[in-house]
């Protein structure tokens, strides 16, 4: 039995003679196709048997669709069509005849042309949705839950065994919803039963994610993945499921008669797993021997040889073998009793390790006399003695055991290999140095996307559901003068503040979650030690500068610039509704270092007062937050020193985004503070002010208001301090910091305008603060992200 190719000296070739050597596959005549050999077929059917099992434990049905979906048919939706029409295998004719030329051979008849050519199906979502069309009239036919077992058709230049071939087995599930959000629950529902899959029966630790828009399937609104990571370094994408909202139901008309009697088209989901998690399986737990098997999928999980030199002695071992194969089975442990004459027990040895059985038991006359036998594990080629009585006890522990060890193994790599950077130039060095898995911010840009890809030829797997821990969870620490203060506390001293005054309260958090924040977060150690001290002690006031005149929500689109000079940087340019522009000491701006709508074309710089070049200009005149003054900033060939550069030339952008997750959590302890100061204020005021002889706030228009906005201030506090304990937590707080502004800033604006209401004509005066509440309410709703931007971080979060 010939060795294989050490992984360390060409994993490709280490894994195409495994395959071959381990009894998996082989290539066919045809190319670009493989036979699926029984061995390598029964890990398959293990594979299929618990997925099945899976899907139909979640409601799922199993039918078959035609392998021949007609051209026309595939056309109909146009994304679908167009991103698989270069894999596309093509029938054009219905029949061979003889050829009249050469006696025996055979050519197409040109008389059988197909009037409509036939797309051998690469996916099925055509025949399918024409199917359904035909199925679903009422919601009473919904929800559509259907699987299918098969095989498909895509044309591969380059393939591998298992891994890519033109024909593949998979199974490709296809379901039918009368609501947006069901279709949503089970693309995510699918996403989970393969994430269990693959971490419980498989043993390889997955990512789970959300794919890209360069990188979802064709014609779906959001792609579903789980990631592995294999030996190599290398990515595996193990299963997708696709949320495809309404497209489908479009192209082929598929409506419904809703309970209202009303005429709805469908929402749908696609979702498949092919005979590729072999070769994941492979790559993640197989060594330089051959296969690693997980217990769960090996199609055989003992197999028991027996030693012996006659065929005496054979006879009296395969009595007591026998005895423990029945007791193993009785089980449901799979067993193989390999008692061949025509193999020695050393080629069988070797053969079961190549195979990756995941324990062999071996039994010779001294262990039928001494009562033992001799049990080995595959995962980590430990043998040991143990007395026979012990043995159906011990294997069934051992199974369990080296099913979680192969999965702590595979977990231990992925963690190793997956490496967090904050640049560029360190993404391009672990990708040079190390691979595996980089963990890396990211614009969310398709062009950026495409960049990295020409840079490095790395692509983005996908963006996690569990996010990524990031530094700096205080606003300042105390080395640099500050508080020490978690973030929890520092926006309940935001909130407070600004029940007395909404103005202080806002130069409180543009001073401390913008400026201040940046610089802690992305300075270097000389520049945290150069402005913080100041900024930490009130010394120096400091602004933040990323709006533009013709840039607001399109911060990507700015036109501020920063070309570089030598060892400085000459800006040109104008920043606008800055607050403390004019009084502020110091400034982080945002400047265009790169091309427009490029968002690794921005570079962050700390600038002070004072530089030449650099000025404020108009003072705004506002109408509300007043006492927090709000102005533009000018620059005119402003030289600034490449030391004055906020970490990495290009991550301006991304680390603006980043200091505004926290920043909006702060603007919603604002709001907070506001709604809770006008509710205060009316609540005091409905109690004191009598009408028709009794308090107003025992008349049900008054005291519903004042029910309703005490239930709103709960939920907005509650919101504020989930996405303040997330960031505490170094965890990913972006959906709720969005959250917790957008409800927050809204409250704000409702309840300071029922406050006035309810003081009548006493609120619309400045002898009572609500009048003063409703004009700095509304600034809420627009700075750090309007209301309309906070739902599009949610929406794009939520539908991912």
């Amino acid at each position: 039995m010939a060795k294989l190719t050490k992984r360390s000296e060409d994993y490709s070739k280490w894994y195409n003679e495994l395959v071959v050597s381990a009894d998996l596959a082989e290539t066919a005549s045809v190319r670009g196709c493989m036979i699926i050999k029984p061995y390598g077929y029964a890990i398959w059917e293990k594979m299929q048997a618990n997925l099945d099992k899976m899907f139909k434990d979640t409601g799922h049905q199993n039918a078959y669709f035609p392998l021949f979906v007609p051209k026309e048919l595939f056309e109909a939706e146009e994304q679908n069509a167009e991103g698989f029409a270069k894999e596309c295998a093509v029938v054009t004719h219905y029949r061979l005849k003889n050829d009249p030329d050469q006696k025996g051979k055979l050519i197409v008849d040109p008389e059988a042309k197909l009037e409509n050519p036939l797309v051998v199906r690469p996916t099925s979502e055509a025949v399918i949705w024409n199917t359904y069309k035909n199925w679903i009239q009422s919601y009473r036919d919904l929800p559509i839950l259907i699987n299918q077992w098969a095989n498909v058709v895509r044309w591969e230049m380059r393939t591998r065994l298992f891994l890519r071939t033109s024909e593949f087995l998979w199974q490709e599930g296809h379901t039918a919803h009368s609501t947006e959000k069901d279709a949503f629950k089970e693309a995510k529902k699918i996403q989970e039963v393969y994430a269990d899959f693959a971490e419980n029966f498989m043993a390889m630790p997955v990512i789970k994610g959300t794919k890209t828009a360069n990188e979802r399937f064709a014609g779906a609104i959001e792609t579903y993945t789980i990631e592995a990571l294999m030996q190599d370094g290398k990515a595996l994408q193990a299963g997708t499921s696709h949320f495809l909202g309404q497209n489908f139901a479009s192209a082929f008309d598929v409506k419904f008669t809703n309970k209202e009697g009303k005429q709805e088209l469908v929402w749908a989901t696609s979702w498949g797993v092919s005979t590729r998690l072999i070769g994941g399986l492979i790559m993640t737990h197989s060594d330089d021997l051959g296969l690693v098997l997980p217990p769960k999928l090996a199609p055989i999980q003992v197999v028991i040889i027996p030693i012996y030199k006659s065929e005496a002695q054979l006879q009296k071992i395969s009595e007591k073998i026998t005895v423990i194969k029945k007791a193993l089975e009785e089980k449901n442990i799979s067993v193989k009793f390999d008692n061949r004459t025509t193999h020695k027990p050393g080629f069988k040895f070797a053969e079961y390790e190549l195979k990756g059985v995941p324990i062999r038991l071996a039994m010779g006359m001294r262990d039928l006399e001494n009562g033992t036998i001799e049990i080995a594990r595959r995962d980590t080629l430990e043998k040991e003695i143990i007395e026979r009585e012990q043995t159906v006890e011990k294997i069934e522990h051992l199974l369990n055991e080296i099913q979680d060890n192969l999965f702590s193994r595979a977990l231990s790599h992925q963690k190793t290999n997956t490496t967090p950077v904050d640049n560029f130039d360190d993404f391009k060095r672990v990708l040079e140095e190390k691979g595996g898995f980089v963990s890396a911010h990211w614009d969310g840009t398709p062009a950026t996307e495409e960049k990295i890809k020409q840079l490095t030829k790395a692509t983005i797997r996908c963006i996690p559901e569990d996010g990524e821990k990031e530094a700096g969870n205080c606003v300042l620490t105390e080395v640099y003068g500050g508080s020490g203060l978690d973030y929890h506390d520092y926006v309940a001293i935001v909130e407070e503040i600004s029940k007395i005054d909404p103005s202080i309260g806002l130069s409180v958090a543009a001073h401390n979650s913008l400026c201040t924040n940046h610089i802690l977060k992305f300075g270097n150690e000389i520049q945290k030690q150069k402005w913080l001290p100041k900024l930490a002690s009130g010394e120096w006031i400091g602004a933040w500068a990323l709006t533009e005149p013709n840039t607001g929500s399109d911060a990507a689109n700015m036109s501020t610039t920063a070309v570089k000079n030598g060892d400085f940087y000459i800006l040109n340019g104008m920043k606008n509704f800055i607050s403390h522009a004019i009084s502020g000491n110091v400034a982080v701006i945002i400047a265009r270092t790169g091309e427009k709508n490029d968002s690794h074309g921005m570079t962050a710089f700390v600038v002070e007062k004072g530089t030449e070049g650099f000025r404020a200009n108009k003072k705004e005149n506002k109408l509300g937050m007043r006492a927090s003054e709000t102005g533009s900033l000018l620059f005119d060939n402003c030289r600034v020193h490449k030391d004055c550069v906020l970490g990495t030339v290009g991550e301006g952008f991304i680390q603006s985004m980043k200091i505004l997750d926290g920043g909006r959590i702060s603007i919603g302890a604002l709001s907070l503070g506001i709604a809770k100061g006008a509710y205060e204020a009316a609540l005091k005021y409905s109690k004191e002010r009598q009408q028709f002889g009794k308090p107003i706030s025992k008349f049900q228009g008054v005291s519903f208001k004042l029910s309703d906005m005490a239930t709103q201030i709960e939920a907005s506090e509650l919101l504020i301090h989930k996405a303040s304990y997330l960031k505490n937590q170094n965890r990913k707080m972006t959906l709720n910091s969005a959250m917790c502004k957008l409800y927050a800033s809204e409250v704000a604006v409702s309840i300071t305008n029922d406050a006035v209401q309810i003081l009548g004509g006493y609120g619309y005066t400045k002898d009572y603060p609500v009048e003063k509440f409703l004009r700095d309410a509304k600034i809420c709703t627009i700075g750090e992200g309007t209301s309309e931007i906070q739902r599009v971080v949610i929406a794009r979060d939520i539908l991912r």
